[in-house]
């Protein structure tokens, strides 16, 4: 059976039975990271040049913020998760992908949902929700082809092979059950039938986390727990601790939602729990980098690297979370760039990362052929990890001195932005560096399917010459 990008044999592997889908969800999700990085670039921006664009309402801060947002959560990572959790269900489970044409329809209704709400952010502002910034009357149509992906995962789920069980399925289940579940409740108690007094706040802050640390991160963890060990030919260190870890992250993790909330009128119960749980968090992230660590021979991937950089990542913003969670700790990083400094990190640092190392390796084989350009794999990686190791710095550093001087009382707000402001021009300088990295993997993307349809041009030509002829003749 040849391998050919446009091959329509029946006669296919379980993995390549979702090409059309999994590529699809794929190229979307490339669009929507440079439209989110393309707003985030204009949102830091405005934050050193307040002027800039200041006569167009479409442009101010809190729109493009909430506008970029919503593209890298929902465009950029949620696409290329659902892309990677079909492709590792039928992977791993040697099952061929159910409903494919459902699953186009649904993505295509996704990206039309989602442009659609994204300008409406920037058109009409935002409500104050993050996460749930979309126009609600767009929401049924955004959570329907959130549902429809989500039910194909759990139909190729259910047609594996029996017996097959790996922590790369596990994870995959646990994010395909939570983000209908998040997304759905979210947007009952808060847009639809909004809850009174604090209970909007614990449920805001409870979707919030949910996303990232209930959908975003298993997807990241799923891919993992499948490319870590394939780049060593062998299996995780330790199969015994992947259920602890499994179990021990859906657990605390649930929790940990209202650890934003220090200091707001939340009853003091539900902080000390968040708090708790995320200063437990510190038993799967340590099980989990245990279990991935590598202990064997690595082949040079870019799979690889980009899978390791996502462990470090995932490790450093799972310490660094649970260090920072405590009340003293929140009293001098609470309001402060730190913060933005671990969703940066988590982001930018191990979802995407993971993703990529996905990407990298499921491309190929769908494609039928390498990316083109050898070199655009390790551009793409290098700007990622000069990118974001500035970012960290920025925010990180940045935020921590933007505490301590907001928690003492001889400073004036004056004195507190100057002392901000070269950090936020080195976070605007290191946003443009990872931007300008992800140009490399959308390069070699376009690249690679000018490549696949090459071989295409001579009959379409000659389809053409031929009704020339046949038009003259007659």
């Amino acid at each position: 059976m040849s391998q050919s990008c446009c091959n329509t044999s029946t006669e296919v592997p379980a993995e390549v039975s979702g090409r059309e889908p999994v590529l699809f969800l794929f190229g979307s999700a490339i669009l929507w990271l440079l439209a989110g990085l393309a707003l985030s670039l204009l949102a830091s921006a405005k934050l050193n040049l307040p002027s800039l664009l200041a006569g167009c309402e479409w442009f101010t801060y809190g729109r493009v913020e909430a506008a970029a947002r919503t593209a890298l959560v929902f465009g950029f990572a949620s696409q290329l998760g659902f892309g990677v959790a079909l492709w590792l269900l039928t992977k791993t489970g040697a099952a061929r992908l159910s409903g494919p044409g459902v699953a186009v329809i649904a993505t295509i209704f996704w990206n039309l949902a989602l442009t659609l709400g994204v300008v409406g952010i920037l058109a009409l502002g935002s409500n104050g929700l993050p996460g749930l910034e979309l126009p609600k009357q767009l929401a049924p149509t955004l959570g329907l082809a959130i549902g429809v992906l989500s039910l194909i995962g759990f139909a190729t789920f259910a047609k594996r092979e029996p017996g097959t069980s790996s922590p790369t399925q596990w994870y995959l289940m646990a994010a395909l059950l939570a983000f209908p579940l998040l997304y759905l409740t979210a947007q009952v108690t808060l847009l639809f039938f909004p809850s009174r007094g604090v209970v909007q706040a614990i449920a805001a802050g409870w979707f919030g986390q949910g996303v990232l640390f209930l959908w975003l991160a298993p997807l990241a963890l799923a891919s993992l727990y499948h490319f870590i060990p394939a780049s060593t030919g062998g299996t995780v260190r330790s199969p015994a601790l992947a259920p602890l870890g499994f179990w021990s992250w859906l657990i605390f993790a649930s929790w940990t939602g209202a650890s934003s909330l220090v200091g707001g009128p939340v009853p003091a119960w539900v902080i000390t729990v968040s708090v708790a749980a995320g200063v437990l968090l510190l038993i799967p992230v340590t099980l989990i980098s245990l279990n991935l660590s590598i202990c064997g021979p690595a082949k040079c991937t870019t799979t690889k690297y980009f899978a390791l950089l996502a462990l470090a990542a995932f490790t450093l913003g799972g310490f660094a979370f649970a260090l920072t969670s405590p009340r003293c700790a929140q009293a001098v990083l609470h309001f402060t760039q730190f913060n933005v400094a671990l969703r940066e990190l988590f982001l930018f640092g191990f979802v995407a990362p993971a993703l990529f190392a996905a990407f990298y390796a499921i491309v190929p084989q769908l494609a039928g052929r390498e990316f083109p350009c050898r070199l655009s794999p390790k551009g793409h990686f290098g700007f990622t990890v000069l990118g974001l190791g500035l970012l960290l710095l920025a925010s990180g550093v940045g935020g921590w001195k933007q505490g301590w001087l907001l928690a003492d009382p001889k400073a004036d707000f004056a004195a507190v932005s100057a002392g901000l402001k070269p950090w936020l021009w080195l976070h605007t300088l290191a946003l443009a560096i990872y931007a300008f990295g992800q140009l490399a993997i959308v390069a070699n993307s376009v690249w690679l399917i000018f490549e696949c349809v090459k071989p295409l041009r001579q009959p379409v030509l000659a389809l053409f010459t031929e009704t020339r002829t046949a038009v003259a003749g007659k």
